[in-house]
């Protein structure tokens, strides 16, 4: 099947047909521009809706890809008159331009209304949501993750891990190139990432299979803002905030283009931190472990980009892309835990644990790309090759204090160092054409990934570290992943429709090499899968349009989580990899409907198979082992419903429901069964006022229902409120916003788990209220545009990390 993948692939780039681009501009009637405004491009014949696209910041649209025929082309916009145009004709010429279109507002208001075009909140696409976060004022000051807390359909748990409408398995894309980041180190990374850099975050819970199999929940993309400038200009943001703790960041962007080259980067600088409070309650075997903790956390680093494109022609394009982040962490804990038996308060002892770590890390990427693209075909190559460095140092103290007088009993202290090496190599060929009513697309990609970890323990004795062989040792991941693709898109009337099948071949070794030889282990993978995708769209009228959409998808586990070492919280509680998880499958359906372009509801169905799940469980008497496990299944049904919502002329609103049912079921061992059904749900609303003096004011803020965590944890419920002011200065140069976030304090979270004999009961919370100002100001030329472009660093980019689920 993948060879003939392949050769169906090069065989089509001979095939051809035509088709026209139809280009034009919407101006109001001074002649400024209208931006992401509706354009409807409708059959002459029965007015049938053929393609939907929105104006550029210039005010330019273009729809590509139309095939001969007649047509007419509605513009709309809020607070504008409809605008019609003409019937035309198209014969297969290359490209179509239409006279520019003057937009007037309604007859009744010609001489009082002003238009400020902005973009809708959320705007709703054939195959994802856009969640338009650019201008919004409590974004300013914040962070990729902060803002994906106010995404529709997306929750951020506790331990700061990503699910989407309930399921958990999210591939995260940066600016279209998916990170190789999970876990803690991807959350940590996306904390780095200024909410001044983001333009959208694109939501696809289906998508074809164009895109890498990987992610069971579906795909996340952050897109960075795109400079829309010609000549030369840039930006520079400054933004602070002040809660418990301190942060500040800077972002400098520029870009510089002529007809043959167009250069572009950016460059940022961070620093922020964190207090983590915690109280974990244990009951095993009769005894009680209650613990309360400190954490405090601070990191620092930079990030830098830069990019050069050569226009060889106006159809070719070759570039280079390179990128780099640097970042340093430190982690302290405080905690006492008090032991004593079930059914008295007499505390027997008390473990004492400092934990003291630190970390640095450096990622390097680098891109070779090339693109054609005419009126009828697109052909795109990439060679990408990325490294990721981190080295972590821990230093664990554990002293036994008598429950009494806090005397000292006994002293463990221990330390550790993990450095780890991952290599990434890929190669990836897209191209599509037009063929007979529709449009193909069809690719192929080879991966390789390489992990070299070590694990050194050492037991300290005063101020000596003697290594400790039998828990020490190295493990080697090789990861090979072939993969083609194809894809159809065509539209018969009022139905448009979409299918694809993609094959992946996947084959793994991991290699455990303990100082103790009778502990070497080595596990070995060989699978081939397909991966097919259906998706339909019937616009019933101009208002109503339905859509229905399934994919077949996996997981695969973390690099990091197949890594069998031992890593000690303290002395009663580590964590600890499992080189024996397989991948996890899941089929994924959608059904969803729009009216007009603004009130949108999708109900959707997920069933998992070997779930992969974090579990809390008991090892020995007094032991707790934090791990991963397949479980048997997983079953998610959900309902999204959001819509803008305009109230006054000044004050519009937008809200987001969205209510999901889970169902974990399976057995890691005898008397450990999971079984649980949860129903969860989760709102979102932001209000935006258009006050006196050009000042805006944001008011918003999510609530979360009690859910589900991980495999077994029960959640009860968190909520946030936001508050923010923006004003505009020097001719709209410089945008200046203030806000607060989590005013009422009430992201802390509280959950509980029983697995076997095991009881946990525990709470926490984050310095989560802050005061942030935000200051932006735009210089240069504003009329260049720089190169969007995705590279082939996909799946195997998301998939390092602490291997949280």
């Amino acid at each position: 099947m993948r060879s003939m993948i392949i050769t169906v692939f090069f065989a089509l780039f001979s095939l051809a047909l035509n088709a026209t681009e139809v280009k034009g501009r919407v101006l109001n009637s001074d002649g400024t521009p209208v931006d992401f405004a509706n354009v409807i491009l409708n059959g002459a014949a029965d007015s049938t809706i053929v393609k939907l696209e929105y104006t550029n910041q210039d005010g330019s649209f273009s729809i590509p890809n139309v095939k001969p025929g007649e047509y007419w082309i509605r513009i709309n916009y809020v607070g504008l008159a409809d605008f019609n145009t003409e019937i035309f004709s198209l014969n297969n010429e290359a490209s179509f331009e239409i006279e520019d279109v003057l937009m007037s507002p309604p007859s009744n208001e010609l001489a009082e209304v002003t238009v400020t075009a902005k973009r809708p909140l959320l705007e709703m696409k054939a195959d994802r949501m856009v969640f338009n976060v650019d201008g919004s004022i409590n974004a300013s000051g914040s962070d990729a993750l902060e803002l994906l807390r106010k995404a529709p359909g997306v929750m951020v748990d506790n331990n700061e891990n990503v699910m989407l409408m309930g399921k958990s398995g999210v591939m995260i894309f940066i600016d279209g190139k998916p990170s190789k980041l999970s876990g803690d180190q991807l959350s940590n990374y996306l904390k780095t990432i200024p909410s001044s850099e983001i333009d959208n975050i694109e939501i696809i819970t289906n998508p074809s299979s164009k895109y890498d199999a990987e992610g069971n929940a579906g795909i996340i993309n952050i897109r960075f803002k795109k400079d829309a400038s010609l000549g030369a200009n840039g930006s520079l943001n400054v933004n602070y905030k002040q809660g418990e703790t301190t942060g500040y960041g800077a972002t400098l962007t520029g870009n510089w283009r002529n007809k043959k080259w167009n250069a572009f980067g950016n460059a940022s600088l961070y620093d922020g931190g964190n207090i983590n409070p915690t109280n974990i309650r244990s009951e095993l075997n009769g005894v009680v472990y209650d613990q309360r903790s400190t954490g405090r956390s601070n990191w620092s680093g930079n990030n830098f980009k830069f990019g050069l494109d050569h226009f060889i022609s106006d159809k070719s394009t070759v570039g280079v892309l390179l990128s780099s982040s640097i970042s340093k962490s430190d982690w302290n804990s405080v905690s006492n835990t008090d032991i004593f038996n079930i059914g008295t308060t007499k505390v027997d002892s008390i473990l004492a644990a400092n934990v003291l770590s630190n970390s640095e890390s450096l990622d390097l990427n680098y891109n070779l790309n090339y693109k054609y693209e005419n009126a009828d075909k697109k052909f795109n190559v990439d060679l990408d090759y990325g490294r990721y460095d981190n080295d972590s140092y821990e230093r664990l103290p554990n002293s036994y204090l008598d429950g009494a007088d806090r005397s000292l009993l006994r002293m463990v202290e221990f330390s550790t160092n993990t450095p780890t090496v991952i290599d990434i190599k890929t190669a990836k060929l897209d191209y599509e054409q037009n063929l007979g009513k529709g449009k193909l697309e069809v690719g192929s990609k080879v991966s390789e990934v390489v992990t070299k970890n070590s694990f050194d323990f050492y037991d300290i004795y005063g101020e000596e570290e003697i290594l400790n062989i039998e828990n020490s040792n190295d493990f080697d991941y090789t990861e090979m992943v072939t993969a083609a693709y194809v894809n159809y898109n065509t539209t018969i009337g009022k139905v448009g429709m979409q299918t694809g099948l993609r094959a992946e071949h996947t084959s793994s070794k991991g290699d455990l090499d303990a100082m103790i030889d009778s502990n070497d282990q080595i596990v070995e993978r060989n699978y081939f899968d397909l991966f097919p995708s259906v998706g339909l769209t019937y616009t019933a009228d101009e208002k109503n349009s339905f859509q229905f959409r399934y994919s077949r998808r996996l997981s695969r586990p973390d690099y990091q989580v197949l890594n069998p070492f031992r890593s000690r919280i303290d002395e009663l509680t580590f964590e600890q990899g499992n080189p024996f998880l397989k991948p996890e499958y899941s089929h994924n359906i959608t059904v969803s409907h729009s009216w007009n372009y603004s009130l949108n509801t999708s109900l959707s169905y997920a069933r998992t198979n070997d779930l992969i799940g974090q579990l809390t469980e008991s090892f020995g008497e007094n032991t707790t082992v934090i791990s991963q496990y397949n479980l048997e299944s997983q079953n998610v049904l959900s309902l999204n419903i959001s819509s803008p919502i305009p109230i006054k002329e000044w004050w519009n609103s937008y809200t987001s429901i969205t209510v999901s049912h889970s169902e974990n079921t399976g057995n890691i061992g005898i008397g450990k069964d999971v079984d649980l059904s949860v129903t969860s749900g989760q709102l979102y609303q932001q209000h935006t006022f258009r006050l006196p003096k050009g000042y805006n004011m944001e008011l918003s803020g999510w609530y979360t229902t009690p859910g589900l965590w991980g495999a077994n944890f029960k959640m009860k419920a968190m909520a946030s409120i936001d508050l923010g002011v923006q004003k505009s200065f020097l001719d709209d140069a410089m945008k200046v916003k203030l806000s607060v976030s989590d005013i009422l304090k009430t992201q802390d979270w509280n959950g509980e788990s029983v697995l076997g004999d095991l009881s946990v009961m525990a709470n926490g919370g984050w310095d989560s209220r802050k005061v942030k100002l935000s200051v932006t100001y735009n210089f240069g030329n504003e009329q260049v545009k720089s190169r969007k472009r995705k590279t082939g660093l996909e799946d195997e980019k998301s998939r390092i990390g602490g291997g949280k689920q």
